[in-house]
């Protein structure tokens, strides 16, 4: 995905029209998604209980990560939707999907789905606003390799 707007990053020292965001591990300065490609010592910013992949189209397709926890005693369940995938990787249990914003999600490869009828319903009903737009949203079935999602 292309942003309008071009931006300076700190790291290559170039205009870059990837979208920029703030990385706490350089130091709070604002990098392009490209070089933060090539950072080893991006941590995981989420990990939810559950996750599943939602596809959106619009003018085009991308993909985001539905993040969902059940709540206990003193707290409720709940949930978080990443910005959007622009990669993805693995180790030998969990996926790491980095978002647009810079942000990582670390799910474990054995949690694919919702975590309880609250974070099923949430996601139902962000499907049928999506309807109502006329922008396709759906949830895709676990596969064995999530690298291979096509990204844009």
């Amino acid at each position: 995905m292309k942003y309008p707007s071009k931006t300076y990053c700190k790291e290559c020292k170039e205009t870059t029209e990837h979208r920029p965001k703030m990385d706490a591990v350089k130091n709070g300065n604002l990098v392009c998604n490209e070089c933060d490609t090539q950072n080893p010592f991006r941590f995981p910013s989420e990990s939810p209980e559950r996750w599943s992949i939602v596809k959106i189209k619009n003018n085009e397709t991308f993909y985001k990560v539905f993040g969902s926890w059940a709540g206990g005693y003193l707290d409720g369940d709940s949930w978080r939707m990443n910005s959007g995938i622009v990669r993805v990787e693995e180790d030998v249990e969990n996926y790491y999907f980095y978002g647009f914003s810079g942000s990582c999600y670390k799910c474990h490869k054995r949690g694919y789905g919702v975590a309880t009828s609250y974070s099923q319903s949430v996601l139902d009903g962000m499907i049928e606003k999506a309807k109502e737009r006329e922008v396709g949203m759906e949830i895709l079935d676990d596969r064995e390799d999530w690298t291979k999602l096509e990204i844009n």
